[in-house]
């Protein structure tokens, strides 16, 4: 029951970009789930999501690869072969990335998963559009935005956003505010501190582009209320 509690916290702390004090929880956690694999693989995922937001790149993937070697059900595999893909894409390894995704979404294997494979296309496409295969990459990323907002996936709909606000960063379109805008409402729909301060981020460049900065008091007011939440769980 304490190394599921501990687990529960992490999780929570995590939800508030609390990446650092995550670890520690998880930490804490480590003698009691010891003897029970699964809560060792949602440990080690945990893990991999704090040390990749701490952009602790090749540790995430370790702890990814941990998970990986604990599990041989083919469907259980997806979600951490996914997130070693979503590392290599903020690393830059788009071919990597795509090597690793397009098995996934070419089999049957995700057929009946439809959240799950919403995420495998969104993660997909994003891996093609910045590899310099847009249209490719646009098209796939439009296609795992539809089955979320199908399937009523609000958070998976805040990364779909995020990903469309990044590809239209470059061409300046009002796209970017636009995504940005969606991503934001619905973060804050659903508590997400980092993926609110994201959303904000891509709204405060367009501004500036434009000679505006209406979303900066609002980045810093966040940015402020989540150094208050680390610093009150230390």
């Amino acid at each position: 029951f304490v190394g599921y509690t501990l687990l529960q916290l992490a999780r929570i702390q995590q939800t508030y970009g609390d990446f650092g004090n995550s670890e520690e929880t998880l930490t804490e956690a480590l003698p009691y789930i010891e003897n029970n694999i699964p809560y060792q693989n949602g440990a080690n995922n945990l893990f991999g999501i704090a040390a990749k937001e701490l952009k602790n790149y090749e540790d995430a993937v370790g702890y990814y690869k941990k998970v990986l070697a604990a599990t041989q059900d083919s469907i259980l595999r997806v979600t951490p072969l996914n997130n070693i893909a979503a590392v290599y894409i903020d690393q830059k390894k788009y071919q990597e990335a795509i090597s690793l995704l397009n098995p996934l979404v070419n089999s049957s294997l995700l057929d009946k998963l439809p959240f799950k494979k919403a995420l495998v296309l969104d993660n997909l496409g994003f891996a093609y559009a910045k590899y310099k295969q847009e249209k490719k990459g646009l098209d796939l990323m439009y296609q795992a935005l539809a089955m979320r907002q199908e399937l009523n996936d609000s958070y998976g709909s805040i990364e779909s956003y995020l990903h469309l606000a990044e590809y239209y960063k470059n061409t300046q379109t009002p796209k970017v505010k636009e995504n940005a805008l969606k991503a934001y409402a619905l973060a804050k729909k659903c508590s997400s501190l980092p993926e609110q301060l994201e959303a904000l981020s891509y709204l405060m460049i367009y501004n500036e582009q434009r000679g505006e900065n209406n979303y900066a008091s609002q980045f810093v007011r966040l940015n402020d209320s989540l150094k208050k939440v680390q610093n009150n769980a230390k």
